[in-house]
């Protein structure tokens, strides 16, 4: 089988994700935490469906970013054996990679960092301006920029305040998700960007 895209899960980052969403002819590794002992039933029946498309790789140790590590490390090394067409992503909201991600790219490798699984496929434009999602966009738009909230943490806990707590944390995640794909946030260095106009 031929791939036109590799997708590496930083599952101690990012653990709610769809992957139905993604076509055939992308490969997805899901590095795993050594402590990690559950992983959802939804998740396993649907990689299931993928066969070979699907590589779990749980790490050998343990400690501060060893998960990070493992993932730099097949970075590497699928970007020696693999044809320059091929793009790399990366979906953690760590942004601890870009460095690496842009070093990449310095060397030819279509390569990036995603928040979303919904960054790489694709929405309608109605499904992603859901009603809350508008709420939280005119919300920001009424805070001075240097006052919007600078993290996704705290944009999070935002999105919770602006909809008086009737939307879930996986709720909110996913309209911080929207944000992102939309294009009215963006993260650099750590810090969201607006482009709210």
């Amino acid at each position: 089988m031929t791939y036109s895209e590799f997708v590496f899960v930083d599952f101690e980052n990012v653990q709610s994700f769809d992957l139905g969403s993604l076509d055939s002819n992308t490969k997805v590794y899901i590095f795993v935490g050594r402590q990690q002992k559950k992983i959802p039933f939804e998740l396993v029946t649907s990689a299931q469906k993928r066969g070979g498309a699907i590589e779990w790789i749980q790490i050998s140790g343990q400690g501060r970013n060893a998960l990070d590590f493992h993932i730099a490390y097949y970075l590497g090394e699928l970007n020696q054996t693999t044809p320059k067409d091929v793009r790399f992503t990366v979906l953690s909201k760590d942004t601890g990679y870009d460095p690496l991600i842009l070093h990449l790219s310095e060397f030819g490798r279509q390569c990036k960092r995603i928040n979303s699984l919904k960054e790489i496929t694709s929405y309608t434009k109605e499904e992603l301006e859901d009603p809350n999602t508008e709420a939280v966009i005119q919300n920001l738009k009424k805070i001075q920029k240097p006052r919007r909230p600078r993290t996704r943490n705290t944009l999070s806990k935002h999105v919770s305040h602006v909809l008086r707590g009737k939307v879930s944390p996986e709720e909110a995640a996913g309209i911080i998700d929207n944000l992102f794909v939309m294009g009215r946030v963006s993260e650099r260095n750590g810090r969201l960007i607006y482009d709210l106009t």
